[in-house]
């Protein structure tokens, strides 16, 4: 058609204009049309849709009729029937449709959005990679160190806990005792060294749970890790055998 390129986004006049005459040629071809008769009918068109971007209705009317005569020479009783049928269904029926968009640009909507672009990490070496037996074994022993050091800051967090209670405590007894209005004597002194030697025994025991605690945690997670079924490939798991019997 000598047609230049456009962008069927941006020219929606044009794609529009194209998609139609497209529709008509095709529909030329599965009636059965000759090429011949099918070149006539695809010109024909382009004169209508000429027509209507140019006047009214019944200037369209008017260019069909005059050529008329000459399309029925051309394609036939049968033929012409069918590509009248084709024109009054479709361009004479939505003419105003046709006109408005053949004739009126649509007001350009073009998104401007930022879009920050990463690039993707470099992939590993194929030497480097590992056997599927290999890697589920080493993520599931690192999922264990990893519990098992939760455990341990979990642990340490706890009895320091224990030992700010504890002296809170003490300096609470201490400051009830200087606060009270009767003299202390032998009786009550012995009785606010009793509290506070208690309330050492006390955070004593609670840390030494904890110590307790905590050996049987950790041999917990070393029993967890010999447990894991170890590819052969890498060899035997050393354990501390003291540390396992302990």
């Amino acid at each position: 058609m000598g047609w230049k390129p456009f962008d069927e986004e941006e020219d929606m006049q044009t794609s529009v204009y194209l998609e139609y005459l497209y529709d008509c040629f095709m529909f030329a071809v599965e009636r059965g049309f000759t090429w011949d008769q099918v070149c006539v009918v695809f010109k024909h068109t382009d004169e209508l849709l000429q027509q209507i971007k140019d006047g009214d209705m019944m200037d369209c009317l008017k260019v069909f009729k005059l050529n008329s005569f000459e399309l029925a020479s051309i394609l036939g009783e049968r033929n012409f029937k069918i590509y009248a049928d084709f024109v009054f269904s479709t361009i004479m029926r939505h003419f105003r449709l046709i006109k408005l968009v053949l004739t009126q640009k649509r007001e350009s909507q073009t998104p401007q959005l930022l879009l920050s672009v990463e690039a993707p990490v470099p992939p590993e070496q194929l030497k480097s990679g590992k056997e599927l037996a290999h890697w589920e074994y080493q993520t599931k022993y690192e999922d264990i160190q990893r519990k098992e050091a939760e455990r341990a800051n979990e642990r340490v967090s706890e009895k320091e806990k224990i030992v700010q209670e504890a002296e809170m405590k003490k300096q609470k007894k201490l400051e009830e005792a200087v606060n009270k209005e009767q003299k202390l004597n032998k009786e009550s002194v012995a009785k606010i060294i009793q509290e506070v030697l208690g309330s050492y025994t006390t955070t004593t025991l609670d840390k030494l749970k904890k110590d307790i605690e905590g050996i049987q945690e950790d041999l917990h997670f070393k029993l967890e890790k010999t447990s894991l079924p170890r590819p052969q490939a890498l060899g035997k798991l050393i354990m501390n055998t003291f540390m396992l019997t302990k």
